[in-house]
């Protein structure tokens, strides 16, 4: 083979591999770790809410579509925007996504359970609750796949908190309870021929007695949702009394 051919046949070798790699480039792109469009994109749709927190109004604020806390007159927030719908705001609001997580964390404190931290609501302030599983993008409910993680309800009164087993008045008076003795374990009931809980905590006193007693709190929320005014004549053991009688030999209990 002359050198003449020997080149021939070099040149047309790089030629086609120069031809493969731009083959590859315009039709088969490389990706490296992830596509990095794509992950913005994702991104930025679970910064993005498609609606204004609960009790407020959604307007135009300048070009921005922003949230009002008041009344909206002629496209003017009276009160002022709290945040603005979109990732990124043009009137430098803070974006409702995180104007709602900054609300959850003090609503967390104030209603929920420590095992259930996550607190959430729907669009129109009506679904309420806390949950131990992660919320979904828009912020309204758990996303719970497998339906196995610990939640708990918050209802609209004082009254059907007080009488759900699930809800977490309930969850939370439930963890708070003071549980003392020798193996003391605490749990909601239900009494019989009654459809209102009670926080009960069974425990062993010094003599290795298996005692149970009722909080005082869960009680007194059962006689309020029972409506029971006089005394009955076989009270159930309170709580505090019981730690006192068995725990502390306090004879006067």
């Amino acid at each position: 083979m002359t050198p003449q051919t020997v080149l021939s046949v070099l040149i047309l070798l790089i030629l086609a591999i120069i031809g493969l790699l731009m083959y590859q480039s315009l039709y088969h792109p490389m990706k490296e770790g992830f596509d990095t469009s794509t992950n913005q994109q994702q991104q930025q749709q679970q910064q993005q809410l498609t609606f204004c927190p609960h009790k407020t109004q959604s307007y135009y604020n300048n070009n921005d579509l922003a949230c009002c806390d008041g009344p909206v007159i002629g496209n003017t927030c009276e009160s002022g925007p709290i945040c603005s719908r979109a990732p990124q705001s043009v009137a430098g609001l803070v974006s409702c996504r995180q104007y709602l997580l900054d609300y959850y964390a003090l609503k967390s404190k104030e209603v929920c359970p420590s095992h259930m931290e996550n607190y959430y609501e729907d669009e129109k302030g009506v679904v309420k609750g806390c949950t131990a599983a992660a919320l979904t993008s828009d912020l309204t409910k758990p996303w719970d796949p497998n339906n196995d993680a610990p939640s708990c309800k918050i209802y609209p009164t004082d009254q059907e908190n007080l009488t759900h087993v699930d809800s977490c008045l309930n969850a939370r008076e439930l963890e708070l309870a003071a549980c003392e003795g020798k193996d003391c374990v605490k749990q909601i009931t239900v009494p019989p021929n009654s459809k209102v809980p009670l926080i009960e905590i069974q425990f062993s006193d010094m003599d290795n007695v298996r005692r149970s007693c009722y909080t005082n709190i869960s009680y007194n929320g059962y006689r309020q949702s029972m409506n029971i005014t006089s005394t009955p004549k076989n009270p159930p053991e309170l709580c505090d009394e019981s730690f006192k009688k068995y725990l502390q030999r306090d004879e006067s209990r």
